[in-house]
C-alpha cells in the first residue's frame, strides 16, 4: 500500500492537495514480504469477488500467486475477466501458467514513469507483440550505434515523448532490451515491438572480461530448456565475480539431483567451460524495496561456496 500522506507545517498547501487527491486502492493486495503462506488469504479474497473483475500488478508477484497456489492444490472458481502484468516481464511459459491457473488471458503493459506511464500493451491476438501507444510515445529498437535493428532482432529500446511540454526526451535511451517487430496480424493501425527481455545493465561477466546479457540465459533456459525449468515459480542470477554465478531457484517440486546436473550443465555450455557454476534450490528469493525481484544480483565473495561443479537442491 502507498503510505499516507502527512501533514507538513512548512508547505500547508502542498500538503493539503496531496491529502485531498491521496486514493488507496480498496482491493489492494501488498506483495511486500508475500509469501506462499499468504497465497491462500490471496485465492480466498479473490473468490469473494462480486461480479466481474480484474487483475492488474507486478508481472512476477501475479506469476509467484498462480505458480504457488497450482502446486499448492488451490482452485480459483470465480475467474477474473483478464490479467495485466506490469513493472516486470511475463515470458509467454509464464502467461501460459498464469492463465492456466486464474481461467482468463494475460497481458503484459510495459510502461516507464520516464514518459507518463504506458509504452506499449500485448496485443490480445498475438501476445509475441506489442502494440505501442504511438499518440503518445515514439519507442525505436536499436544497436550500439544508435542505429533500428532488423525485424527479428534485439536492441535497445528507446522512446520520444510527444506529450511532454516542459522538458521533452527525444530517443530517450529506458534501458530495457527488446525485440524489433514488423507489422501485427490482427491488423489494428499502431506500431509495434516484439518482447521485452530486461535491463540491459542485467549482464553476466565472464572470467575474459566479455558480457552478456542475463535475457540470453533466460531464454536459453526457459524456451529452450523447458523440461527442466517449467516448474520453477522463482528464480535469479547471483554473480559474485567473473565468471562466477549462482542460479537460484525455488522449484514447484524437488528436482532431481540429474536434472540439477544438467542445468548446470547448460549454463556452462552456454557460457563458458571455464565458468564456476553453481545451481542452488531455495525456498523464496527476496524482493528488492520495490517489491521486484531483480534477475541479477551482485553477491559478496564471503557468501559463495562455489565449485566448479556445484548443484545443490531442496530435499523432498
Amino acid at each position: 500500500p502507498r503510505p499516507r500522506p502527512t501533514w507538513s507545517p512548512g508547505q500547508p498547501l502542498r500538503s493539503l492537495r496531496k491529502i485531498i487527491r491521496f486514493r488507496q486502492p480498496a482491493d489492494l493486495i501488498s506483495i511486500l514480504g508475500l509469501t506462499s503462506d499468504d497465497v491462500p488469504r490471496v485465492v480466498r479474497a479473490l473468490e469473494g469477488k462480486d461480479g466481474p473483475y480484474h487483475i492488474y500488478g507486478f508481472s512476477s508477484a501475479i506469476r509467484f500467486i498462480a505458480e504457488t497456489a497450482a502446486a499448492q492444490g488451490l482452485h480459483l472458481s470465480h475467474s477474473p475477466r483478464v490479467v495485466v502484468g506490469t513493472s516486470d516481464t511475463f515470458t509467454a511459459g509464464h502467461r501460459e501458467t498464469v492463465s492456466a491457473f486464474l481461467g482468463c488471458p494475460a497481458y503484459s503493459r510495459y510502461g516507464s514513469y520516464e514518459v507518463g506511464g504506458g509504452v506499449a500493451q500485448t496485443c490480445p491476438d498475438n501476445p509475441q507483440v506489442h502494440h505501442v501507444l504511438s499518440d503518445l510515445l515514439v519507442a525505436e529498437v536499436v544497436d550500439d550505434d544508435s542505429r533500428p535493428v532488423a525485424p527479428g532482432e534485439t536492441g535497445r529500446l528507446l522512446v520520444t515523448d510527444l506529450t511532454n511540454r516542459v522538458m521533452p526526451l527525444i530517443r530517450y535511451d529506458i534501458g530495457d532490451v527488446a525485440q524489433a517487430a514488423e507489422g501485427c496480424p490482427c491488423g489494428r493501425p499502431w506500431p509495434v515491438i516484439g518482447e521485452v527481455f530486461g535491463r540491459t545493465g542485467d549482464r553476466i561477466v565472464l572470467d575474459n572480461g566479455e558480457s552478456r546479457p542475463a535475457y540470453e540465459l533466460e531464454l536459453t533456459l526457459f524456451f529452450y530448456h523447458a523440461d527442466i525449468t517449467k516448474d520453477f515459480i522463482e528464480y535469479q542470477f547471483v554473480q559474485y565475480g567473473p565468471g562466477e554465478l549462482e542460479l537460484r531457484f525455488v522449484p514447484r517440486t524437488p528436482l532431481s539431483s540429474g536434472k540439477m546436473e544438467r542445468l548446470r550443465e547448460v549454463l556452462v555450455e552456454t557460457l563458458s567451460d571455464r565458468a564456476r557454476i553453481e545451481v542452488t534450490a531455495v525456498e523464496r528469493i527476496e524482493q528488492d524495496k520495490s517489491g521486484k525481484r531483480r534477475l541479477v544480483i551482485q553477491g559478496g565473495m564471503q557468501e559463495s561456496t562455489l565449485k566448479p561443479s556445484s548443484s545443490k537442491g531442496l530435499r523432498p
